[in-house]
């Protein structure tokens, strides 16, 4: 984890903690350590991890927030960045940060929502996104995972291992349990 490279614009600080858990989780996804003591493994474990905080404790965040964390990943050099957000809302602030984003050559994989809607969360839907969504352990796309127009594809996301920012483990479901897996194989 590049802590040196990473930024809490929640906080505006330095230093980007995981004050929820759900950071640490996907990061696990993504590039946990082989032969750990938590039983499971990222899918790249020679990844590097910038930490960007743009939702608060309680999982909500600035528009401006969320475009500032793309623009600060792709300035740090970051090859791809995994989103496991979403919202109701388009913004025209994140579209232009996605847009720089892809411009600049970085892969940005964004988990398509869990409302188990035909219509994908923003920014998954967003053009410049490469949207998923969750897949139970049948290969078939989890009940609660948004599809439809614009979904790219779907990946494991229903009852995946991982850790917490307090050094526990636990199984959580979502599509932002799908996404890293796409961002890490992408990486």
């Amino acid at each position: 984890v590049r802590m040196d490279l990473g930024y809490d614009f929640v906080n505006r600080q330095r230093l980007a903690i995981d004050d929820h858990g759900h950071g640490s989780h996907v990061a696990g996804v993504i590039a946990a350590n082989s032969n750990n003591t938590y039983g499971m493994s990222g899918i790249n474990a020679k990844a590097s991890i910038i930490p960007i905080k743009v939702l608060s404790e309680d999982n909500y965040g600035s528009n401006s927030n969320i475009a500032k964390g793309i623009m600060h990943a792709v300035k740090n050099k970051a090859k791809v960045i995994n989103m496991s957000i979403g919202g109701g809302f388009s913004s025209r602030a994140i579209e232009d940060a996605l847009a720089y984003a892809k411009k600049q050559g970085v892969v940005v994989v964004v988990a398509s929502g869990n409302d188990g809607a035909n219509k994908l969360s923003y920014p998954a839907r967003s053009q410049y996104a490469f949207s998923v969504g969750s897949s139970n352990r049948f290969d078939k796309r989890s009940a609660f995972s948004n599809y439809g127009e614009g979904l790219d594809l779907i990946a494991p996301g229903q009852d995946i291992p991982s850790y917490l920012s307090d050094g526990e483990s636990a199984f959580w479901s979502g599509t932002s349990m799908a996404a890293p897996h796409v961002a890490g194989v992408a990486s």
